[in-house]
């Protein structure tokens, strides 16, 4: 009786550290995807500068937690969004802001799916 208590509890707290886990997963992104959308806002304003040292920021941060984010999700997700990072720095050196804006977008976006499909719900579990 008593292993099958401490079965219970080890399933409890496995659980318990899954689903942490992956909230965690959504909030430690959440960042990284408003400093894009922000960075874009900026170089729409015309705002060069900011605009580049946030997509660097963000950048940063992404890099800081990509092993994490890889061991719980697909890696195609997180494969396209590193394709779309080296895309802003043609952008940046070429000049071309509206590419860069809509570079920005698309790895929010990205980075917000990846997020997202890791909080737990019907849908990811079955």
């Amino acid at each position: 009786m008593k292993r099958c208590i401490m079965g219970i509890w080890l399933l409890i707290a496995l659980l318990g550290i899954g689903i942490l886990t992956c909230w965690g997963t959504k909030l430690l992104l959440e960042p990284i995807s408003r400093d894009l959308e922000k960075a874009a806002e900026l170089v729409i304003g015309e705002n060069w500068e900011e605009a580049q040292a946030l997509t660097r920021q963000a950048r940063e941060k992404w890099e800081k937690w990509w092993s994490f984010t890889a061991a719980l999700t697909s890696h195609t997700p997180m494969e396209n969004a590193d394709n779309w990072f080296a895309r802003l720095d043609v952008f940046a050196k070429t000049g071309d802001a509206r590419r860069y804006g809509e570079g920005c977008v698309k790895i929010a976006g990205l980075i917000r799916a990846i997020g997202e499909g890791q909080i737990p719900n019907l849908r990811n579990l079955f």
